[in-house]
């Protein structure tokens, strides 16, 4: 491992023993442009400063984009996946694939998941919605 770590140019095989991952998943990150890759011949290389720039990228974390979020969209705006069940008279399930199908936000404060109000209403109850923007112009 330390002579793969040394080496300035990785193949596929020697990318996958590196990073622990399979063939696949090193070339489906190339073929998302995630990992930048060179043909030479019939030959696949990586360049290792690449390797080592994925993962200094600042990716933002599931909980700095909840925080971003939530100073976005106020708690007081938004329901609890429980509230929105019961003011819709919706199952759990169904609500869930509403809010993935429409992609709704949704973030946890606490032990309570929430969604804005706003995007829920819109999709489940559209007349409300619409008389709700009307009042506010």
């Amino acid at each position: 491992m330390a002579e793969l770590k040394a080496k300035e140019f990785l193949n596929i095989t020697e990318t996958c023993q590196l990073l622990e991952l399979s063939r696949w998943t090193v070339w489906r990150a190339i073929k998302a442009g995630e990992l930048v890759a060179v043909k030479v011949g019939r030959r696949t290389i990586i360049k290792r400063v690449d390797l080592d720039q994925l993962f200094e990228q600042n990716q933002p974390s599931v909980a700095k984009q909840q925080e971003a979020l939530i100073s976005q969209v106020p708690v007081e705006d938004c329901y609890t996946m429980g509230e929105a069940q019961k003011v819709y008279g919706i199952s759990e399930k169904a609500l869930f694939e509403v809010v993935i199908r429409n992609n709704i936000p949704k973030y946890k404060k606490g032990k309570h998941a929430h969604i804005p109000k706003s995007a829920i209403d819109r999709i489940l109850n559209p007349s409300a919605a619409r008389s709700d923007d009307k009042g506010k112009t």
